[in-house]
């Protein structure tokens, strides 16, 4: 269990909002969109790793998080990153 009111918590619904977009986000993203709390990219980190409700949530492959059951999301977000680097010298 994940309190709402924590780090934990705005790291929780971070991830979940970018699972609306079927987006596995790096720790850095996660840390630049967190939802309402204030904290520095290794506090991020080590939330991630070390809180146990967090990791009964997620899984983490290649440096992308996402809910259990997700992985699905982490060759969709590499294969997109790949096109729009592409894509950006044209841009």
């Amino acid at each position: 269990m994940v309190p709402g009111d924590s780090l934990a918590g705005a790291i929780a619904a971070t991830v979940a909002y970018q699972d609306v977009y079927s987006f596995a986000p790096r720790v850095d993203e996660i840390h630049r969109f967190l939802v309402g709390w204030r904290a520095t990219l290794q506090e991020v980190q080590d939330e991630l790793t070390n809180n146990k409700g967090l990791q009964e949530l997620f899984d983490e492959r290649e440096g992308c998080w996402f809910f259990r059951g997700k992985d699905h999301l982490v060759p969709r977000r590499l294969r997109f990153g790949e096109h729009s680097q592409r894509l950006w010298p044209r841009a």
